[in-house]
């Protein structure tokens, strides 16, 4: 027992006997001595929880240390072939503009119409991530419009994503089949040809988006808590090909103090 427990407690003691005693003289002194014991009991009390609560202080998703350290590896191609894993899309992927080459995905999308798609994605069901990292490396041969890195890849309505486009990377979200586009960008020129490292960190609310070890943007947001992940690419002007190709990829966990618990979600400290 630590000395201010112990003079908390006998300040407790001491206005508890004094209370007694006099009770049986004066009733007024009984009433000011178990005042007195209850007011130093209630101190020594929340003195002894503050300690502890101090102990576990709470800490927002956007104070936490970057980059975060990561642990086991939860996803990483295996073999020649890049894209076994991936799901194809039915709808918008076309099997024949997918290949392998140099144990890459590389896409290859001539022009047909002016709403052109490349999609691939890991099944949720199988890979259902939480708090993790995503590497992966990427470069685009032509200029068309997006190329976007979904998270918390739910199904085709719930997702996360940076997006490249423009000169510029954009993060956006999907919920319930309603998008909010632009919750935040940051300008980012990409060169046709160039490979890029992209690392995508996701720890509870908390979203950042680094390219070539830099981080680019740091966002927030509560709406999805899991999935898995997903490359979307997409032209509609009717005459650019696409022309991309995807490295190395792998998703590894994130490990955070205590498991995260006592974070907060978003910015506001609950």
């Amino acid at each position: 027992m630590t000395r201010k427990k112990t003079v908390f407690l006998g300040l407790g003691i001491v206005g508890g006997a004094l209370g007694a005693c006099a009770a049986v003289k004066d009733s007024v002194a009984a009433v000011g001595g178990a005042v007195f014991g209850c007011a130093a009991a209630v101190v020594g009390l929340t003195w002894w929880f503050g300690k502890k609560s101090r102990g576990r202080r709470t800490v927002r998703v956007d104070e936490l240390p970057e980059p975060l350290t990561v642990g086991k590896v939860l996803y990483e191609a295996e073999g020649e072939d890049p894209v076994l894993d991936w799901t194809q899309f039915e709808r918008y992927q076309n099997p024949n503009d997918l290949s392998v080459a140099d144990g890459c995905m590389v896409f290859r999308n001539p022009v047909r119409s002016d709403d052109e798609w490349d999609y691939v994605y890991l099944d949720p069901v199988r890979y259902s991530f939480r708090d993790c990292a995503w590497t992966v490396k990427f470069r685009r041969n032509t200029t068309f419009r997006e190329y976007a890195f979904n998270f918390r890849y739910q199904d085709f309505d719930n997702r996360y994503r940076y997006r490249f486009e423009d000169d510029k990377i954009f993060f956006d979200k999907k919920v319930a089949g309603v998008w909010t586009n632009n919750i935040a960008s940051c300008p980012f020129a990409m060169m046709i040809g160039e490979w890029y490292d992209l690392r995508i960190d996701v720890a509870k609310s908390l979203c950042r988006c680094y390219v070539n070890g830099e981080l680019r943007m740091e966002n927030t947001d509560t709406d999805l808590d899991w999935g898995s992940i997903c490359i979307i690419l997409w032209e509609d002007d009717g005459e650019t090909p696409i022309a991309a190709e995807i490295g190395a990829s792998q998703v590894r966990e994130l490990i955070l103090e205590n498991g995260g618990a006592g974070l907060s979600f978003g910015r506001e400290k609950l």
